[in-house]
This record gives C-alpha cells, sequence and structure tokens, in this order.
C-alpha cells in the first residue's frame, strides 16, 4: 500500500491495487490521524465502479448512492438522513440539510458526490483522476488520454449502457504471477519470467485483436578482472515488433492457441549471461483492434493483418536483443492502422539488471516486472 499526501492540511490517500491491477482508495483521512473525517471505501470485484464509499468512521456515518454511483445521502448508524445530495445533469451540486434545505457546502465535510468522484469546493471542479470535470459547463477540461476510442460522434458510443471506467483511462487488465523467476535475485546464468493475461474491461463488440508493441532494450559490458568493464565499453542494441493475439466477439480474453494455457496471453523472458554485466528490458504496449472494416463504424479502431505478418519469428537473431514470438503472428514494420483510437489499451513492463563476473563475492541478477 503506498501513501499519497498533497499539503500538510489536506486529506492523506492510502491505495491500494485493485483486482483489475489498478489504484484504488481504501480510506481518505485528514492530518494522519483516524477519526471523523475518515472515509473508509469497498474496492472488490463486485464493487465494479473502483472505489465506493461506504461509510465515515468514529461518527458511523454511512453512504447512500443511486444508480451512477452517485452519493444521494449520509445516514448515521440508526438510518436518519443527516444530509442529502442533488445533481444537474452533469453533476453541479446542491447540498441539503436533512430537512431539504439547501446549504452552501457538505456540514459534513464530505467530497464525494457526484458519480463517487472527488468534489473540490475551492476550485468548482471534480476530480476524475485521468482529467478535472465542470459540472456546471458539462465539460472535462482537457481531452482524453485515451483519444477517441469511441468515435468521433458525440452521440453514438458502442458501451453507453454497459461500460464503467474506474480508472479515468479505459485499459486492457494484465493479470498473473511469475513462473520460474520471481520479482527479486534469480540468480546469474538464469531467467527471470513473467506471465501475464491480457482481459477486456467489457465484452469485445467485434472480432479482434490484441496487438501488441514490444520493445525491448539491452545494455550489456564484459566483466574485466572479476568487475564490471567501464561504461563506454557497453554494447547497445535494441530490438521492436508487434504481436498478435484473436479475440472473438462476446470474449474478454484470446482465443485458444494449442498448448498455451487459457489464461496466457504474453511471456517475458530476459536472461543473465555469466561473465557480463547489464540491464535489459522489455515495455510492451497492447491495443485492442476490430478485424472486419464493417465493424469501424463510429470510428471503432480496426487492424487487419496483412501478409508481412508471420508466424513464429525471431527478432534481433543472433544479437544479445534476440527476441521470440512463439506461437503468435508477428510483423517488424509498424501497421499501418496502429495510429488508429484502438477500443482499450494497457501497457506491461519487465526488467533486469545483473552483475555476474566469475570470482566476485557481489553478483546478483535482480528481476522485476510490473504488473
Amino acid at each position: 500500500m503506498t501513501i499519497n499526501s498533497i499539503s500538510p492540511n489536506e486529506h492523506f490517500r492510502p491505495r491500494a491495487h485493485a483486482p483489475a491491477g489498478g489504484l484504488n482508495l481504501i480510506a481518505s483521512f485528514k492530518n494522519g490521524i483516524i477519526g471523523q473525517t475518515t472515509t473508509l471505501f469497498a474496492s472488490s470485484t463486485k464493487a465494479m465502479h473502483g472505489d465506493e464509499a461506504i461509510a465515515h468512521a468514529g461518527v458511523a456515518t454511512l453512504y447512500h448512492g443511486n444508480q451512477q454511483f452517485s452519493v444521494t445521502a449520509l445516514s448515521d448508524s440508526s438510518g436518519n438522513i443527516s444530509e442529502r445530495y442533488a445533481y444537474t445533469a452533469y453533476g453541479q451540486p446542491t447540498f441539503l440539510n436533512s430537512s431539504g434545505a439547501v446549504q452552501t457546502s457538505s456540514a459534513a465535510s464530505n467530497r464525494y458526490t457526484y458519480t463517487g468522484r472527488e468534489w473540490d469546493a475551492t476550485l468548482g471542479l471534480y476530480h476524475f483522476r485521468a482529467r478535472w470535470m465542470s459540472g456546471l459547463t458539462g465539460r472535462f477540461l482537457t481531452r482524453d488520454p485515451s483519444g477517441f476510442t469511441d468515435g468521433k460522434n458525440l452521440y453514438v458510443t458502442s458501451f453507453a449502457m454497459k461500460g464503467v471506467d474506474p480508472s479515468g483511462m479505459i485499459k486492457i487488465t494484465n493479470v498473473g504471477g511469475s513462473l520460474g523467476g520471481k520479482n527479486g535475485d534469480v540468480g546469474c546464468d538464469k531467467k527471470g519470467i513473467r506471465d501475464w493475461q491480457f482481459e477486456l474491461e467489457s465484452d469485445a463488440p467485434c472480432n479482434g485483436y490484441f496487438i501488441q508493441h514490444v520493445v525491448k532494450v539491452c545494455i550489456i559490458r564484459d566483466c574485466e578482472k572479476d568487475c564490471c568493464s567501464p561504461l563506454s565499453k557497453s554494447r547497445i542494441s535494441m530490438t521492436q515488433y508487434w504481436e498478435a493475439w484473436s479475440v472473438t466477439k462476446g470474449n474478454r480474453i484470446k482465443d485458444p492457441i494449442p498448448r498455451v494455457p487459457e489464461k496466457l496471453t504474453d511471456t517475458a523472458s530476459l536472461s543473465a549471461p555469466d561473465d557480463t554485466c547489464g540491464m535489459s528490458i522489455q515495455i510492451g504496449e497492447a491495443h485492442f483492434y476490430c478485424k472486419d472494416p464493417k465493424d469501424a463504424a463510429n470510428g471503432v479502431g480496426t487492424g487487419n493483418l496483412s501478409d508481412t505478418w508471420e508466424y513464429g519469428q525471431t527478432y534481433g537473431f543472433g544479437t544479445e536483443c534476440e527476441s521470440r514470438t512463439g506461437r503468435l503472428y508477428s510483423t517488424g514494420s509498424q501497421p499501418g492502422f496502429w495510429g488508429n483510437g484502438p477500443i482499450e489499451t494497457g501497457s506491461r513492463m519487465a526488467q533486469l539488471n545483473w552483475k555476474c563476473c566469475k570470482g566476485a563475492n557481489d553478483n546478483f541478477a535482480y528481476f522485476g516486472a510490473n504488473p
């Protein structure tokens, strides 16, 4: 768990990893003290919206919400309403006491209101994680970092009634542990391995692909007299490619691949050769695209695999940054559709740092991956 603070007089925000791999609030308290200003949150596989305010500690204040996850009232442990909330179509709040009389602000110092997001009374804005929104104008202050993922049509979208966006950005969920080497020292002349599952947050609206752009960078030095040679003698190499997994309409994970576990989508394997020092890092950015251009209506991203995609390729062959795609179709050239707005996106990373000089007593090969 990490604790993020704004200033000594602001609220501290402890966060825990959500089931989908993001960050969800579990509590909010002022000045680092648990008391009347503490807000507790629900973060579970059933809490699809992300973190949902459930109670104030110390004064036993309970939250009540509607189908939008907006807070509509606060009550005490006996069920008596202490404060009510009303909103315009785009979330501009009105605060009312238990009798329905309008108040200038929340008497309970409650910040969690429209769709469960945080209301900043000083700015008159909502914090939606990826960006700020004005309930008065019904506009976000900045563009969506994901781009036009639902198309440029203001009135049509594929996920309007069934989609939720707990992170402020729609992402592919990477779920899984490590096989072979785990995070930590994996040992010289061995491999650090991490397996991932890519899973859409919503059912695929079409037959499509997970397309992942993989970049691997290797910086390697030889050992000299049980020590790493100078950085000026480093050998630097890079490999990149795009690989694809098919996904059937209505599913959230890849289609079955022979002799590959159902929950396994992607694997990163990084080696620490003896008598060398170095670092290798592999980064993957994954997009989901529809296969058929007919599914691209309303701006949905579309990707068709051309003849340049080949099965079971090796990239950087014979170099220290060699990578293999296994039982997948891949290409070493950027696809023309890669710049189109994907339906969902996600990323993952693995890194190995090592010193493996024979005779040295301080050797290590440290592997780490995220998520």
